[in-house]
């Protein structure tokens, strides 16, 4: 509870504004152009600015943020070299500094910012929380509000160039933007999986599974259930039932920050398809290659060809 109180609809509310003006910014960048690749023009810096402006960074750090939250998912994916294991620790131990230094500066003059709300939260009997669980949950939010929206906006493009009427669709008919960011959390799971530690002895469609076991929990297999979604492979703007997607967790294990990722999505697309159309892969560059990452999906590039809208 003491994080989820930095997370409230208020706080995100007043984010609106900041979403919506960064978001044009973005595409001033690269509009005039008629081309972009879009992971590193747009899908990577709208994250990181708006995680930034919530945890009360300065711009001019962003690079820092952006590097530091690659070396962590990094060291997540269990794909990397020694040489890049030792790069990304030296990686963390600078972001613990920066950090520490910010938490303490934060309890010395709080601010209007998500830091000051963990470091002064208390709830009830609870106390605070210490520097290794706020540097903890720093960490967590700063991936969380960078890479897996960074992903699930990429792939959520790729979804809606290879789906041209479902952009029709949205175009046609703004208000069915909030479906289509669930849609796309549904199809696009940004967090593909998660281990768990079994509690009590069990069973899965007939698969003993003793207590104590480590599982990984498939969110992205699970979107896709033709029991919970009928032609769970098409990716429909218009399905009825596209939020009941588990791209967010569920119950103990909800992602706090999941007003704020759909919010920077809904604004991003109801941007995107607003003054940008024909919106196309650009032939000849896409590989459409994932990053490898045992837990998190993401496009590595994605090239696209666009008219301007108006």
């Amino acid at each position: 509870m003491l994080v989820n109180k930095a997370f409230t609809t208020s706080r995100v509310k007043k984010m609106e504004d900041y979403i919506k003006q960064t978001v044009d910014e973005i595409i001033d960048s690269f509009i005039t152009k008629g081309e972009c690749e879009f992971v590193s023009e747009f899908a990577v810096p709208l994250p990181v600015k708006a995680i930034a402006a919530q945890l009360g960074v300065p711009q001019e750090d962003l690079p820092k943020l952006k590097k530091w939250s690659d070396s962590f998912i990094a060291r997540l994916s269990r794909m990397i070299s020694r040489e890049q294991e030792l790069e990304s620790a030296s990686d963390i131990v600078a972001f613990q500094h920066y950090f520490h230094q910010v938490i303490e500066e934060r309890k010395k003059e709080p601010k209007d910012d998500l830091i000051s709300d963990l470091v002064q939260a208390q709830v009830g009997s609870e106390r605070p929380l210490n520097m290794a669980e706020l540097l903890n949950i720093i960490q967590q939010i700063l991936v969380a509000g960078n890479e897996t929206i960074t992903n699930a906006i990429a792939g959520g493009m790729l979804f809606l160039i290879q789906n041209p009427s479902q952009i029709a669709l949205v175009q046609a008919d703004p208000s069915k933007s909030e479906n289509l960011v669930e849609e796309i959390l549904r199809m696009e799971t940004p967090t593909a999986g998660m281990w768990r530690v079994v509690q009590q002895d069990t069973e899965i469609d007939g698969i003993q599974i003793p207590a104590g076991s480590l599982v990984m929990i498939r969110f992205d297999s699970a979107n896709r259930d033709p029991a919970k979604f009928p032609d769970g492979e098409q990716f429909d703007v218009c399905r009825h039932n596209a939020g009941n997607h588990l791209a967010f967790g569920h119950g103990l294990h909800f992602c706090v920050g999941a007003n704020l990722a759909r919010k920077e999505m809904q604004v991003a697309y109801e941007r995107l398809l607003q003054r940008l159309k024909h919106i196309r892969l650009a032939p000849g560059k896409n590989d459409l290659l994932h990053i490898p990452n045992v837990l998190l999906r993401g496009l590595k590039h994605l090239y696209i060809e666009f008219e301007r809208a108006g």
